[in-house]
């Protein structure tokens, strides 16, 4: 669910379609395939690349192994208060590509996160909490599960259907053993990338480059560790009164781009030289007070 994997040329036929010399012997292969789908996750997790390409090979597995028509990973993400899209795959519609974020109530998937409990709808159009993109793109059945770590939800994944009753009982059963397993190895691909990121800014802030260019390379790094609409890199003069902003990367501000001068004293920069503490504002108000007083970034 959601703008879909253009990699993806399609997915693996659902078993119950074909013909099999009786129902355990389909059930007995569909439950090794998907059993089997976990070491392959693993693999994928503990590889080389970033994490969103890690997450989406790890998508179109998940999908092979539901046999759904569309599978999305999404996280939570508090800077932008909601579900983030990192990675999703299934069959192209004509219908507009969904938001990349999600609010945290919203449908059934908001509701899984909420809960931190599996939630199946085998007729979804019918469901109270039902979108209609999802209605409109056809989808007849739903699983959403999600991803627990130190019980803490980490992750929702979202499977879609074009089948009504797709998501029997012993698939979900199923399911539910591999996504359980996910939150250790999902956790330990993100920590391997921000460590690899926290060695690039290491290695940019050592480098014999134009420092002009360590501040370009130091913000690009950074941001691969923390999402942010602006950074500034602040430099105070000998006197100890004034700053030099020296990188700006964002939103203009007056009095706030590269090489504008300012103040020390009544600004953020007072308080960190004052306490030698990180300083962390919430829900600032950019106005002119913002812009210029305690709370100026």
């Amino acid at each position: 669910m959601g703008k879909p994997n253009k990699r993806l040329s399609g997915l693996v036929g659902d078993p119950s379609n074909k013909k099999r010399s009786g129902n355990d012997d389909t059930a007995t292969a569909e439950s090794n395939k998907m059993l089997s789908t976990i070491s392959g996750i693993d693999q994928l997790l503990s590889g080389i690349g970033s994490f969103n390409d890690k997450a989406a090979l790890v998508v179109e597995k998940m999908a092979q192994a539901a046999y759904a028509d569309s599978v999305a990973f999404l996280v939570p993400d508090e800077r932008l208060s909601g579900l983030r899209m990192v990675a999703s795959s299934g069959r192209a519609t004509q219908l507009p590509p969904l938001p990349q974020v999600f609010p945290y109530d919203l449908g059934i998937t908001g509701r899984a996160f909420t809960s931190g409990k599996s939630i199946v709808t085998n007729s979804y159009p019918k469901h109270a909490d039902a979108l209609e993109h999802h209605i409109a793109a056809g989808v007849k059945s739903t699983l959403a599960l999600p991803i627990m770590f130190d019980g803490i939800v980490i992750g929702i994944f979202i499977f879609g259907s074009r089948k009504s009753g797709h998501f029997t009982d012993q698939r979900v059963g199923i399911l539910e053993t591999v996504v359980n397993q996910l939150g250790p190895l999902i956790e330990n691909a993100k920590l391997h990338q921000e460590m690899a990121a926290i060695d690039e800014i290491a290695r940019t802030i050592t480098t014999t480059l134009d420092i002009d260019q360590v501040y370009e390379q130091f913000a690009a790094e950074l941001k691969k560790l923390v999402e942010f609409d602006r950074i500034a890199i602040d430099i105070i003069e000998p006197n100890g009164e004034e700053f030099v902003v020296k990188y700006a990367y964002g939103e203009e501000l007056a009095g706030r781009q590269k090489g504008d001068v300012g103040p020390v004293q009544g600004n953020q920069l007072q308080i960190l030289i004052e306490t030698k503490e990180t300083l962390l504002l919430g829900n600032i108000k950019v106005d002119s007070i913002s812009r210029t007083g305690l709370g100026h970034y």
